[in-house]
């Protein structure tokens, strides 16, 4: 019985999930390219519709990072990813953009859950329990990503602060999962495979590089004092390509058109806006998700065949906030702010893991307690949670039903993103917007229109609109200017509003 209850609980938790990427991936059919779309794709686009073929297409995405590190950014990886915006090989492919985005942070949480848990409890034991937490998760990361456009929809944005920065997560698991390789040859693969990702993950976005350094170095300080060789080697290539990025020429002149803060000012008032937000991300959603854990965690540490001690909760936990804090450093740093949607896209992720994994520890931390039971305290927890275990089913059915109650029955449409492109798909505000989308194409795609005069749009669907052209004079002019060039025309114009 509790066998057929456990199967039917991981079919609900995946169900859960896959059910509600439903209208996510399904409004990706009214996507289109914005802003940084077209500005870092526009010389692309001519190699392309010149059939430069699959030489000529790859010649021009390292030329571009080139001049892109010389003149703009030493993330060398966004420059090389940027430009093979699907929407360049033909609008019509702008759909695969959330395929792609959706697609990374599955593989990658589900990766790095399943290395950490193989890694602590066990190689051969917990799948079941490894897929409630990853289809849970993320569920959670899905569903309250602070700005859906730009994680899925905005290949410019999400390529870098989406997909990019789940690889460090998947870096970090395999660094540590990789201390338990036992033969040669295998560590030799892992060295060599983990090296590119390495060099991938350094020349990232600057919030993932400097996480990942953070990481790096706390595991070979503190976590592995034995560490191999097989990890040294991947972290070795992590420094040099972060030190690479960090050397561009292109920072200095990018950073003199922004204003950033002073780096100590930077570094206390990240330690605030960390402690702003962990107080606003854990919400009642959140809550009750984890509320459903528990027991699953439980059980992972109650049947792990490798005994920790776990030893220090207080020490670990305010490491997880320091590294935390560390992701607001850089935005800070650069320019004065995180008032970005895909900055605080990675913030809740990182957080979220985070939170996660000291809740594992902290467990972890109990269980020991109460399997001493030295204290009389200890022994009335453990008497507790004893009694708990008898309606652990009842108590996860509750928790389960609450998720979705939160889920569907929140007043505000937009809180959750697949609820918000439900919404947007049923009232028919994607339809529209991507109509509009089209007119504006016709004009772009017309040789005999060379100054294209467009609308503004007249609805602008939550998951979907990121940004769009503006009136001449205004800072965000570059837009027009690059979808011009994009398409070879004079000007394009947006029409005043009356």
């Amino acid at each position: 019985m509790e066998t057929k209850l456990k199967n039917k609980q991981s079919l609900a938790c995946l169900l859960l999930l896959g059910i509600s990427l439903l209208p996510l991936l399904y409004i990706g059919r009214y996507n289109i390219m914005a802003a940084d779309d077209f500005s870092m794709c526009k010389e692309m686009h001519h190699v392309v519709t010149e059939g430069g073929g699959i030489g000529g297409v790859f010649a021009y995405a390292l030329s571009y990072v080139v001049k892109s590190y010389r003149t703009w950014i030493g993330c060398y990886s966004v420059s090389f990813l940027d430009v093979f915006n699907p929407g360049v090989f033909g609008e019509q492919f702008t759909w695969i953009t959330p395929v792609i985005m959706a697609g990374s942070i599955l593989a990658a949480l589900y990766v790095t859950i399943r290395c950490i848990i193989s890694c602590f409890y066990g190689k051969d034991v917990h799948r079941k329990e490894c897929l409630e937490i990853w289809a849970l998760l993320s569920f959670l990361v899905i569903q309250t990503v602070p700005s859906p456009s730009e994680a899925f929809f905005w290949y410019a944005g999400a390529i870098a602060y989406t997909t990019l920065h789940y690889l460090l997560f998947v870096f970090t698991a395999l660094q540590i999962w990789s201390g338990k390789l036992t033969k040669t040859g295998n560590k030799v693969a892992y060295a060599i495979g983990t090296s590119l990702l390495a060099l991938i993950v350094g020349g990232s976005q600057y919030t993932t590089g400097l996480l990942a350094v953070i990481g790096t170095v706390f595991l070979f300080v503190v976590v592995n004092r034995k560490i191999k060789w097989q990890q040294i080697i991947p972290g070795i290539f992590l420094m040099i390509g972060f030190g690479i990025s960090m050397c561009s020429p292109g920072n200095s002149m990018r950073q003199s058109g922004t204003t950033g803060m002073a780096p100590v000012k930077a570094i206390l008032l990240s330690f605030v806006q960390a402690a702003q937000y962990t107080k606003e991300w854990i919400s009642p959603f959140f809550v009750v998700i984890v509320l459903f854990l528990l027991p699953v965690m439980g059980k992972v540490i109650r049947e792990s065949k490798k005994k920790y001690r776990y030893a220090h909760p207080l020490i670990v936990w305010f490491f997880s906030f320091c590294l935390f804090a560390a992701g607001f450093a850089p935005s800070l740093y650069g320019v004065g702010n995180v008032d970005s949607g895909r900055i605080k896209n990675q913030l809740q992720s990182l957080f979220y893991l985070l939170i996660f994994f000291d809740i594992f520890y902290g467990l972890g931390w109990l269980a020991r307690k109460t399997e001493e039971g030295e204290k009389e305290v200890y022994r009335d927890i453990h008497t507790v949670i004893s009694v708990l275990g008898k309606y652990t089913a009842v108590l996860q059915g509750i928790f389960f039903v609450l998720v979705l109650l939160i889920f569907a029955g929140t007043p505000d449409k937009n809180t959750f993103s697949s609820v918000s492109a439900l919404r947007s798909l049923a009232n028919g505000e994607a339809k529209t917007y991507y109509t509009e989308a089209q007119e504006r194409l016709a004009d772009y795609k017309n040789p005999d229109v060379t100054v294209v005069e467009a609308e503004p749009f007249s609805v602008k669907p939550h998951v979907l609109y990121f940004t769009d052209i503006v009136e001449e004079g205004e800072p965000n002019y570059w837009i027009n200017e690059n979808i011009a060039a994009y398409y070879g025309k004079e000007k394009v114009i947006l029409r005043k509003s009356q």
